[in-house]
Protein backbone atom coordinates (compact mmCIF):
# COMPACT_ATOMS: atom_id res chain seq x y z
CA UNK A 1 0.00 0.00 0.00
CA UNK A 2 1.17 3.44 -1.04
CA UNK A 3 2.36 5.68 2.71
CA UNK A 4 1.78 8.99 0.56
CA UNK A 5 -1.78 9.18 0.06
CA UNK A 6 -3.82 12.50 -1.22
CA UNK A 7 -5.29 13.06 2.21
CA UNK A 8 -7.46 15.77 0.50
CA UNK A 9 -9.01 13.53 -2.21
CA UNK A 10 -9.49 10.89 0.73
CA UNK A 11 -11.42 13.62 2.47
CA UNK A 12 -13.34 14.67 -0.30
CA UNK A 13 -14.65 11.10 -1.05
CA UNK A 14 -15.19 9.64 2.01
CA UNK A 15 -19.41 8.89 2.58
CA UNK A 16 -19.82 8.01 6.32
CA UNK A 17 -18.77 9.86 8.90
CA UNK A 18 -17.14 13.28 9.56
CA UNK A 19 -13.17 13.33 9.49
CA UNK A 20 -11.68 16.44 10.68
CA UNK A 21 -10.25 18.31 7.99
CA UNK A 22 -6.67 17.19 7.47
CA UNK A 23 -5.49 20.29 6.76
CA UNK A 24 -6.59 22.00 10.15
CA UNK A 25 -5.30 18.94 11.94
CA UNK A 26 -1.33 19.51 10.14
CA UNK A 27 -1.68 22.95 11.61
CA UNK A 28 -2.66 22.72 14.84
CA UNK A 29 -0.12 19.94 15.61
CA UNK A 30 2.57 21.74 14.09
CA UNK A 31 1.17 24.87 16.07
CA UNK A 32 1.60 22.45 19.04
CA UNK A 33 4.74 21.95 18.39
CA UNK A 34 6.34 25.19 17.99
CA UNK A 35 4.41 25.93 21.33
CA UNK A 36 6.59 23.07 22.95
CA UNK A 37 10.05 23.47 21.58
CA UNK A 38 9.23 27.30 22.63
CA UNK A 39 9.06 26.06 25.95
CA UNK A 40 11.56 23.42 26.18
CA UNK A 41 13.90 26.27 25.10
CA UNK A 42 12.62 28.85 27.65
CA UNK A 43 12.83 26.19 30.38
CA UNK A 44 16.11 25.06 29.39
CA UNK A 45 17.46 28.45 29.57
CA UNK A 46 15.48 29.35 32.93
CA UNK A 47 16.93 26.56 34.71
CA UNK A 48 20.78 26.60 33.38
CA UNK A 49 20.60 30.14 34.40
CA UNK A 50 19.48 28.57 37.74
CA UNK A 51 22.27 26.52 37.82
CA UNK A 52 24.87 28.82 36.91
CA UNK A 53 23.37 31.07 39.75
CA UNK A 54 23.52 28.73 42.29
CA UNK A 55 27.18 27.26 41.10
CA UNK A 56 28.45 31.28 40.95
CA UNK A 57 26.58 32.11 44.60
CA UNK A 58 28.40 28.80 46.43
CA UNK A 59 31.66 29.69 44.58
CA UNK A 60 31.73 33.43 45.55
CA UNK A 61 30.08 32.39 49.13
CA UNK A 62 31.15 29.40 50.49
CA UNK A 63 28.20 27.72 52.76
CA UNK A 64 29.61 27.16 55.72
CA UNK A 65 26.18 24.70 56.66
CA UNK A 66 26.23 21.48 55.87
CA UNK A 67 22.72 21.52 54.63
CA UNK A 68 23.23 24.58 52.64
CA UNK A 69 25.59 22.43 50.80
CA UNK A 70 23.36 19.20 50.31
CA UNK A 71 20.57 21.60 49.35
CA UNK A 72 22.02 23.21 46.58
CA UNK A 73 23.27 19.93 45.26
CA UNK A 74 19.61 18.72 45.51
CA UNK A 75 18.29 21.33 43.75
CA UNK A 76 21.00 21.64 41.05
CA UNK A 77 20.27 17.60 40.53
CA UNK A 78 16.35 18.29 40.38
CA UNK A 79 17.47 20.64 37.45
CA UNK A 80 19.84 18.83 35.42
CA UNK A 81 17.88 15.33 35.68
CA UNK A 82 14.86 16.92 34.93
CA UNK A 83 16.74 18.54 31.96
CA UNK A 84 18.03 15.72 31.09
CA UNK A 85 15.28 13.39 30.83
CA UNK A 86 13.01 16.75 29.35
CA UNK A 87 15.35 17.14 26.26
CA UNK A 88 15.58 13.16 25.52
CA UNK A 89 11.73 13.10 25.47
CA UNK A 90 11.45 16.46 23.81
CA UNK A 91 14.04 15.51 20.94
CA UNK A 92 11.17 13.57 19.22
CA UNK A 93 9.64 16.97 18.33
CA UNK A 94 12.94 17.22 16.16
CA UNK A 95 11.85 14.08 14.34
CA UNK A 96 8.68 15.41 13.48
CA UNK A 97 8.69 16.63 9.91
CA UNK A 98 5.92 17.50 6.70
CA UNK A 99 8.03 14.53 4.39
CA UNK A 100 7.16 11.41 7.25
CA UNK A 101 3.73 9.47 6.22
CA UNK A 102 0.59 9.71 7.75
CA UNK A 103 1.13 6.20 9.94
CA UNK A 104 4.68 7.58 10.56
CA UNK A 105 3.54 10.74 11.84
CA UNK A 106 0.88 9.17 13.76
CA UNK A 107 3.37 6.68 15.47
CA UNK A 108 6.01 9.71 16.00
CA UNK A 109 3.00 11.69 17.90
CA UNK A 110 2.31 8.51 19.93
CA UNK A 111 5.80 8.30 21.26
CA UNK A 112 5.92 12.12 22.08
CA UNK A 113 2.91 11.95 24.14
CA UNK A 114 3.53 8.63 26.03
CA UNK A 115 7.41 9.95 26.74
CA UNK A 116 5.30 13.41 28.03
CA UNK A 117 3.13 11.29 30.40
CA UNK A 118 6.35 10.03 31.78
CA UNK A 119 7.74 13.32 31.82
CA UNK A 120 4.62 15.26 33.49
CA UNK A 121 3.78 11.77 35.73
CA UNK A 122 7.01 10.52 37.05
CA UNK A 123 9.88 13.32 36.63
CA UNK A 124 7.81 16.37 37.48
CA UNK A 125 7.17 14.91 40.94
CA UNK A 126 10.52 13.44 41.24
CA UNK A 127 11.96 17.31 40.24
CA UNK A 128 9.36 19.13 42.96
CA UNK A 129 10.35 16.96 45.57
CA UNK A 130 13.85 17.03 45.22
CA UNK A 131 13.57 20.75 44.40
CA UNK A 132 11.19 21.52 47.88
CA UNK A 133 13.71 19.01 49.98
CA UNK A 134 17.08 21.43 48.41
CA UNK A 135 15.24 24.80 48.92
CA UNK A 136 14.44 23.28 52.46
CA UNK A 137 17.84 22.22 53.19
CA UNK A 138 19.28 25.24 51.41
CA UNK A 139 17.90 27.75 53.68
CA UNK A 140 18.61 26.71 56.83
CA UNK A 141 21.87 28.17 57.33
CA UNK A 142 20.29 31.59 56.56
CA UNK A 143 17.58 30.30 58.88
CA UNK A 144 19.27 30.25 61.77
CA UNK A 145 20.92 33.87 61.60
CA UNK A 146 17.24 35.14 61.36
CA UNK A 147 14.80 35.95 64.33
CA UNK A 148 12.04 32.88 64.54
CA UNK A 149 9.48 35.36 63.15
CA UNK A 150 11.02 35.79 60.33
CA UNK A 151 12.28 32.15 59.85
CA UNK A 152 8.67 31.23 60.25
CA UNK A 153 7.45 33.77 57.51
CA UNK A 154 9.97 33.05 55.10
CA UNK A 155 9.45 29.55 55.74
CA UNK A 156 5.36 29.48 54.96
CA UNK A 157 6.02 31.75 51.49
CA UNK A 158 8.00 29.33 50.83
CA UNK A 159 5.55 26.54 51.78
CA UNK A 160 2.80 28.56 49.94
CA UNK A 161 4.53 29.19 46.68
CA UNK A 162 5.42 25.10 46.45
CA UNK A 163 1.94 24.26 47.56
CA UNK A 164 0.69 26.53 44.80
CA UNK A 165 2.88 25.22 41.59
CA UNK A 166 2.39 21.24 42.87
CA UNK A 167 -1.55 21.69 43.00
CA UNK A 168 -2.32 24.41 40.76
CA UNK A 169 0.26 25.46 38.13
CA UNK A 170 1.52 22.18 37.41
CA UNK A 171 -2.00 19.90 36.91
CA UNK A 172 -3.07 23.29 35.08
CA UNK A 173 -0.40 23.07 32.73
CA UNK A 174 -0.06 19.51 32.47
CA UNK A 175 -3.80 19.08 31.92
CA UNK A 176 -3.57 21.99 28.98
CA UNK A 177 -0.92 20.54 27.12
CA UNK A 178 -2.50 17.06 27.41
CA UNK A 179 -6.08 18.14 26.03
CA UNK A 180 -4.41 19.73 23.12
CA UNK A 181 -2.05 16.66 22.27
CA UNK A 182 -5.08 14.23 22.81
CA UNK A 183 -7.45 16.16 20.64
CA UNK A 184 -4.55 16.07 17.86
CA UNK A 185 -3.60 12.39 18.06
CA UNK A 186 -7.87 11.19 17.97
CA UNK A 187 -7.94 13.24 14.93
CA UNK A 188 -5.10 11.73 13.39
CA UNK A 189 -6.46 7.96 14.68
CA UNK A 190 -9.68 9.00 12.63
CA UNK A 191 -7.92 9.83 9.63
CA UNK A 192 -5.65 7.06 9.52
CA UNK A 193 -8.44 4.72 10.33
CA UNK A 194 -10.20 6.09 7.26
CA UNK A 195 -7.33 5.74 5.21
CA UNK A 196 -6.44 1.78 6.54
CA UNK A 197 -10.58 0.99 5.16
CA UNK A 198 -10.46 3.06 1.57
Amino acid sequence: MNSQIDFKSLYHSQETGPVPDVKEVVKKAAGLKRKMLFKLLSVNTLLACTVGLIVLILAHHPAQNMTTKIGSVLIIMAIVSYLGVSNRAMSLLFKVVPDLNNHAYLNLLISIQSKQRFLHKTMLRIYFMLLSIGIFLAMIENALKMGLMNCILIYSGVIIWIGFNWFVMMPKSVKKQEKEFDLILSNLHRINAQIQSA
